[in-house]
């Protein structure tokens, strides 16, 4: 089987995947005076490759949302809109809480700082405005660079609901995910050049084809698609079910997501993740059910995923006092740990936070009033 379960703990390898991309893979946003990791494997050239290959994260998420919209639409449950409006309330639940604090208290210029905490100078109240209203409804993220994988899946949405429509009738799986292959073709070779043809030139200027036309984004589309069709198919419980009946099956599902981190480290980037992330998700899924304690942290992890998507960088390269936290060290593992710690932590607050405010709202919804009558006497 293949269960929420699943999808939970999976989410959970993403959302860790993801910090450790953001923390090591980019030396140029570190902060001032950081002099990069210590360690010839776990610093330098080396740790820099493997934080870009967790890269391959962007993808689990965008997998795993194709699975779960075939399913619900499968169940009868799914409704575009409405998905849109779930994942904004989300958004701006973080929104609210983040960009005042980072304009009210990380604004900072001057010489010696880097350009990521310099970012929340307002030098025009035009500008802030216009800013702000983009970025709240998700068509800019100047306010957090990294937000681009939040807008590229909004826009992946409705593609995804046009191709489960599209590939309504059963061909096989293997044919559906030709359709795939060839998706994942005219999206990142096709397209790309007929936008620099006068005749379609307007491809170029549409919302979801902006959304979706950086490197790291062209192959979402097609990765998307692919977990429907894993999902119409139940393609991934069957071949759980296969490697579950060897006899060392957790540890066969363990060394092949290793083995797939490694060629996504060593060969292929981005590129070949129409391939990596499938095999990741279902040999990362195969070595959890046979580690049930560490699925069941990876679950809570999962379930604070998209918390800890919007708001982990603010802390890793935003927020100035934060950053410096983070990096303190030069030791990757205890700046890591501080930044999954920050990243939870803070996620966990904020649910606490609307939770509180969910509460006091019932409250005051359903307190009773004193009757006419009551009042009267």
């Amino acid at each position: 089987m293949f269960s929420r379960e699943d999808t939970k703990a999976l989410k959970g390898v993403g959302i860790l995947l993801m910090l450790f991309h953001h923390l090591a893979a980019f030396p140029d946003r570190v902060p001032v005076g950081f002099e990069g990791f210590a360690g010839r494997i776990f610093g330098g050239q080396m740790l820099q490759q493997m934080a870009g290959a967790a890269q391959m994260c962007v993808g689990i998420f965008f997998f795993l949302g194709g699975y779960g919209l075939y399913k619900r639409g499968e169940r009868g449950s799914f409704g575009l809109l409405d998905s849109i409006l779930s994942l904004f309330r989300r958004y701006w639940k973080v929104f609210v809480l983040f960009i005042p604090v980072a304009f009210i208290f990380f604004s900072r210029s001057g010489e010696g700082l880097s350009e990521l905490s310099r970012l929340y100078v307002i030098t025009s109240r035009k500008v802030f405005i216009t800013a702000l209203v983009s970025n709240f409804f998700g068509l800019s993220f100047t306010f957090n660079r990294e937000w681009w994988c939040f807008i590229a899946y909004i826009a992946v949405l409705p593609l995804g609901c046009v191709f489960c429509m599209a590939t309504r009738k059963r061909r096989g799986f293997v044919p559906d995910m030709l359709i795939v292959a060839a998706v994942y073709l005219i999206y990142n070779y096709l397209l790309p050049n007929l936008t620099n043809t006068q005749a379609f030139s307007g491809i170029g200027t549409s919302f979801v084809f902006l959304k979706l036309s950086s490197a790291s984004s062209r192959s979402m589309p097609a990765i998307f698609f692919a977990g429907a069709v894993f999902a119409r198919y139940d393609m991934l419980a069957a071949l759980k079910r296969r490697l579950a009946k060897l006899r060392f099956g957790a540890l066969v599902g363990a060394l092949g997501f290793a083995a797939v981190f490694v060629c996504r480290t060593c060969s292929v980037g981005a590129e070949g993740d129409i391939f990596y992330v499938p095999l990741a998700v279902l040999f990362a899924s195969v070595a959890l059910d046979g580690m049930p304690h560490i699925k069941k942290v990876l679950g809570f992890f999962g379930k604070h995923s998209m918390n800890m998507w919007l708001e982990h960088t603010f802390f890793c390269y935003y927020f100035l006092e934060a950053t410096q936290l983070v990096y303190i060290t030069r030791n990757v593992f205890v700046d890591y740990a501080i930044l999954v710690a920050l990243s939870l932590g803070s996620s966990i607050l904020i649910e606490l936070f609307y939770g509180g405010i969910s509460k006091l709202w019932e409250r005051v919804r359903t307190a009773r009033l004193p009757s006419a009558a009551g009042a009267a006497k």
